[in-house]
């Protein structure tokens, strides 16, 4: 039968022919799950090898020109392996089936939905009828949510650490394809295989992990079988081979959280895909993860550097502790979630820990503040892997401050844990009194002594507005007074402003730093202002800047 051309062809490749005329033929992977093979502009081959997208597609030449294989994957996360010339089908793995997901990773008692790979259907044909700074790589049960402000709302236990919940084929998919060493996109680097045995590629997962598949044992065995023994039927996909190199976010980023102790090494991210990670800015490296029910706006660590809390866009306010145990059959620390509460009606924008470690402030948008007292307790017995921790939190309502008459932007707590800063969308700036949840109007800002300075108005920062602008220019500010600096990130260019502090002249001279190609919507300083980390938005990148 003849094929049927795609739509969208949305990978290729390139196939060396032989050595006399260094010619390639052209392989290519359609919307339609069928790659083509094509030579002189004429489809001599065709298999359909996914029942989805094909979306990535690499090619791996070997120590000669009879042994080239077609690695592709796409919707469903299955990765296959072909034959260069006839396109036949050599390996399929299935890697977000359950045998995909780490230990620590699976829910107790249930397995991820099996995908099956299509029945291969191959062919020959005549004429078919026609992705500056250094970048880091990128629960179940909860406690019971419901109630009136002022209800205790308590949490001790562990939730399953799993992937988001969104299992349609269609935005579970491969994104990526690497062969670090015999890849025909790079013909100047290209060295004879040296074993087939020790094939393998880098595969990169829709839910944000990176995966190495060794897949050359396999190939040697496949390519040591007659090719008339082969056939053109595709087996369902193996089980799962290889190891998790890194994890990522694979959606846009909103909350930022810089360490503020004098280890200034620990950074936290949340962002649209459901997850809370922390990272290791020394040694770039991620040192937990945990999933959470909504996308997330906002997050801060405290001055202990052991708990977390989010703002999600549900309204909600969630509070992790981030053990010093780590996960079994992992290197990454577990993150308990220890209490949940949710009071607000729309969207968070920000959260505060205050610097006395024993209230929380949470702006959201639907123009009021949320404030509650917290205490933890931590427990901790064993050492090594079979060490055992427990954390709990009692979160309680304070006060819902009122009075802005827009969306809350930021807010920022005095030194003394006594007075809150805040500002809206409608520019307003307001001070409040923590112990009577009421405005005060007798406070200057500039007077205060700030524990940060978040909030994109007052006299100190009015320099870093630019001509004719509209208020909607710069999305995040921070200031270090230790280094005399305020950075704002931007929406014009993924361009980072570094001013001197106070800010304070029209028009303020400045410095521009691009790297993000996408709006910066958040940046701030880690303690002593050696450093600043930004988020880059649609880019999902996380940056970690010196400033020198």
């Amino acid at each position: 039968s003849g094929a049927t051309a795609a739509k969208v062809y949305l990978c290729n490749g390139f196939v060396p022919c032989d050595d006399k005329d260094k010619s390639c033929d052209l392989v290519a992977g359609g919307s339609n799950g069928v790659v083509y093979l094509f030579r002189k502009a004429v489809c001599t081959a065709f298999a359909q090898v996914l029942r989805g997208k094909v979306t990535c597609l690499e090619v791996a030449t070997g120590s000669n020109f009879a042994d080239c294989k077609v690695v592709c994957g796409g919707v469903g996360g299955v990765l296959k392996v072909l034959d260069g010339r006839t396109l036949a089908v050599l390996q399929s793995h299935s890697l977000l089936d359950s045998a995909a997901v780490p230990k620590s990773m699976a829910r107790p008692g249930s397995a991820a939905r099996p995908r099956s790979a299509s029945s291969g259907r191959t062919g020959s044909v005549g004429r078919p009828p026609l992705a500056a700074p250094k970048q880091l790589l990128q629960g179940a049960g909860r406690p019971n949510a419901a109630g009136p402000a002022g209800d205790l709302i308590t949490g001790g236990y562990e939730p399953v650490v799993e992937e988001p919940s969104d299992e349609s084929s269609g935005s579970r998919c491969i994104t990526g394809l690497a062969l670090p060493i015999h890849s025909s996109r790079q013909p100047q680097l290209q060295q004879p295989m040296q074993s087939a045995a020790n094939l393998y590629v880098v595969v990169a997962l829709s839910t944000g992990r990176t995966v190495r598949v060794d897949i050359g044992t396999a190939v040697a065995a496949a390519a040591a079988t007659p090719r008339s023994a082969r056939g053109t039927s595709d087996s369902s996909p193996a089980s799962y081979v290889g190891k998790d190199l890194f994890y990522f976010h694979c959606g846009p980023l909103y909350g930022l959280s810089a360490d503020s102790t004098a280890a200034r090494r620990l950074c936290a991210t949340v962002g649209d895909d459901k997850k809370l990670m922390l990272w290791d800015i020394e040694d770039c490296e991620l040192l937990a993860k945990t999933a959470l029910k909504n996308p997330s706006r906002c997050c801060h660590v405290d001055k202990s550097n052991s708990f977390v809390a989010v703002g999600c866009s549900s309204g909600s306010l969630t509070l992790f502790h981030l053990s010093d145990v780590l996960q079994p059959h992992s290197n990454l620390f577990k993150v308990l979630e220890v209490a949940y509460r949710k009071d607000a009606k729309a969207d968070t924008t920000d959260v505060k820990f205050s610097p006395s470690n024993d209230m929380i402030a949470l702006g959201s948008h639907d123009d009021n503040i949320y404030l509650y007292s917290c205490s933890f307790e931590l427990t901790s017995s064993g050492s090594g892997r079979g060490a055992t921790e427990t954390a709990s939190c009692v979160l309680r309502a304070m006060h819902k401050l009122r009075g802005h008459s827009a969306t809350i932007c930021n807010i920022d707590w005095s030194a003394d844990s006594q007075l809150l800063q805040s500002t809206c969308n409608a520019y307003e700036l307001l001070c409040w009194d923590v112990s009577t949840g009421k405005i005060n109007p007798t406070v200057n800002p500039a007077d205060v002594r700030w524990k940060t300075r978040h909030c994109k108005l007052g006299f100190n920062v009015m320099g870093i507005w630019p001509a004719y602008s509209t208020g909607s220019e710069v999305n995040a500010l921070d200031v270090s007074v230790e280094k005399g600096l305020v950075v704002t990130g931007n929406d014009s260019g993924g361009l980072i402003r570094l001013f001197n502090y106070p800010c304070v002249v029209k028009d303020a001279p400045h410095r521009l730093c691009p790297g993000h190609s996408a709006h910066v919507v958040n940046v701030r300083f880690f303690a002593g202002g050696d450093h600043l980390a930004s988020v880059g938005g649609r880019d999902a990148s996380l940056q970690i800047w010196s400033c020198t």
